[in-house]
């Protein structure tokens, strides 16, 4: 028994240090036998507009763009999304809720054995409660960034905290299991988390997701205050570890690999990043990318001028010849089988390594 003990012990460190390498092994063997692996969950950008104007948004939604993909070329692409096997189409946007065929586009998606989460600002969810009866998502987050006044100014609307709070609670009515709050944290609002602590403990919510903003888009406007210091990331890890006791807290995959703190912090799981491989982003225009991007040169191709399927097969280079796209300090780093560059949009805007971070809170 000791021995198997060991055994375990020593596999499970094994997958610690090389699970990025390990998972990226497993679908280029699968590639290469011709058996690539399906887009299991597709994040559709649905649409460019949004009731907010929140400071941090990487989309800068707000009016709606003017090549927004139809219901007709949406329904197409689910058609074939169905074939190649997804099983979940996850929407945001924008707002998705403010897209007049949403529910449309949901059933008919529903017919073809896919299923949706939805990430919303919550505002219109009154609106839409009987849809969502009728046809519930598999999960639903929703986006709380600090205490009621400084959510107030990050989003830019003094009554969306309350509207959250509601949102959480008529998503329990209908027994969705998976209801997470999401807060991206920044200069201004990191100093409040603990006081956030106590509505996000108090409120219907099943999960706490921190994210990290990526310096597109309005965020980028706000650049002096957007990103966390070293000393505040590395409290962010502290809470985390400290609280995650008291409810469940994690992080998005925005800190890529974080050492011997990985699965402490993602909620169990080891840290791989799936883009290319078992997910992909649709853009509200059509444009494929293996997670949200704004500029044509990070984009895959569109789906109308090469089909869904063909684009799958053939593109995301990027992610599936990885050694070919990391820079030089990423090849040579003693972490690269368990990282593998950590998350790509961080990586894009060049802010995506917390290794000193993590270095040091292992010599504590």
């Amino acid at each position: 028994m000791l021995g198997e003990a060991l055994l375990r012990e020593k596999s499970s460190r094994f997958l610690d240090r090389n699970w990025s390498r390990v998972c990226y092994t497993y679908y280029r063997f699968r590639q290469k036998a011709g058996m690539l692996s399906a887009p299991e969950d597709v994040q559709w950008l649905a649409t460019a507009r949004c009731n907010l104007r929140c400071k941090h948004c990487g989309t800068d939604a707000g009016a709606a763009a003017p090549d927004e993909l139809t219901t007709d070329e949406i329904k197409a692409v689910l058609d074939e999304l169905a074939d190649l096997g997804t099983l979940y189409l996850t929407l945001t946007g924008g707002e998705p809720l403010v897209r007049e065929d949403l529910f449309e586009v949901l059933h008919y998606a529903a017919a073809l054995g896919i299923q949706y989460n939805i990430v919303t600002n919550a505002t219109f969810v009154p609106k839409f409660e009987e849809e969502f009866r009728k046809l519930p998502p598999a999960s639903v987050k929703v986006s709380i960034d600090g205490p009621p006044e400084t959510h107030a100014y990050i989003r830019g609307d003094g009554n969306n905290f309350e509207a959250c709070m509601h949102a959480l609670t008529f998503f329990k009515s209908l027994d969705i299991s998976t209801r997470v709050i999401c807060t991206t944290l920044n200069q201004r609002n990191v100093g409040e988390v603990e006081e956030l602590f106590k509505y996000v403990r108090s409120s219907d919510a099943t999960f706490w997701e921190f994210h990290l903003p990526t310096l597109e888009g309005r965020a980028a406007a706000n650049a002096d205050w957007m990103c966390l210091t070293q000393q505040q990331t590395r409290w962010m890890f502290d809470f985390i570890l400290e609280n995650k006791h008291l409810f469940p807290i994690f992080m998005g995959e925005g800190c890529g690999y974080t050492g011997a703190f990985t699965r402490r912090i993602y909620d169990g799981r080891r840290f791989f990043c799936g883009a290319g491989w078992s997910t992909f982003t649709l853009m509200h225009d059509g444009r494929v990318a293996g997670c949200p991007a704004f500029e044509k040169q990070w984009t895959e191709g569109s789906v109308r001028e090469t089909s869904v399927t063909d684009l799958w097969r053939n593109g995301f280079k990027r992610f599936r010849e990885i050694y070919k796209h990391l820079d030089a300090e990423c090849r040579r780093c003693t972490y690269l089988n368990a990282c593998h560059g950590g998350c790509w949009m961080q990586r894009r805007t060049g802010d995506h390594c917390y290794k000193e971070v993590w270095e040091e809170k292992l010599q504590d």
